[in-house]
Formats: structure tokens, C-alpha cells, sequence
């Protein structure tokens, strides 16, 4: 996994207020493999590669703060979720799939 870049921390001119957050607090999942929370928002951004769909995303607001959770097959069922819905997802490992070179990530999402 790629190591992470220290981020730079600028003061904001005189009269300025910040209307983003700093990008995105995307989950770690092999860091923390368990997140529970609510759904705050859902969002989609646009693909890196042409003629691709955007990328879905869901931020979920636990209590070590906000997580970014992208779309996969696997999560699939978190994006029929309402915004203020309450989950739980938890990252359960990795299994060979014959024909593909990457490993599936296997994950477990469930509601309250």
C-alpha cells in the first residue's frame, strides 16, 4: 500500500470561511477493518479514465470521524441505503477468484 503524504495545513486569508473539508478521509480498511456510523451523504465524481462511468461514494460519520467509502460489487448493497441510515461494515479479507489477477475483497455490510 502506498504510504500516505503529510498534508500542509493552511491559514486562511482574513474574511475567507472553508467550504470544503480538505479532501477526502477515505476508509483504510486493512487499518481499520470494522466502521460503524451513519450515512452522512452520497456523491459521485468523475472517472480518471474516458468514457467511464463516475465513481459512487458514501461518507459515513463514525466516531473517529468521517470516512469515504467508494462503490464496489462488494458494497454494493451500502449505495440502497438512505442518507442518516445507520451501517456497519467490515472488511473480512481477500479470495482468489480463478481468471482474475487481483484477489476480490470480501466485506460484510448490514443495517440498524
Amino acid at each position: 500500500m502506498a504510504k500516505e503524504k503529510a498534508r500542509i495545513k493552511v491559514e486562511l486569508p482574513k474574511g475567507f470561511k472553508a467550504i470544503t473539508g480538505g479532501g477526502f478521509h477515505t476508509w483504510d480498511f486493512e487499518a481499520e477493518p470494522v466502521i460503524q456510523g451513519s450515512i452522512v451523504k452520497f456523491g459521485e465524481t468523475p472517472s480518471k479514465y474516458k468514457g467511464k462511468p463516475p465513481q459512487k461514494y458514501c461518507v459515513i460519520s463514525t466516531t473517529k470521524g468521517e470516512r469515504t467509502v467508494w462503490e464496489s460489487a462488494a458494497l454494493a448493497p451500502l449505495f440502497d441505503c438512505k442518507k442518516g441510515k445507520e451501517v456497519f461494515i467490515s472488511f473480512d479479507g481477500r479470495k482468489k477468484i480463478p481468471g482474475r489477477d487481483k484477489p476480490m475483497k470480501l466485506f460484510t455490510v448490514a443495517t440498524r
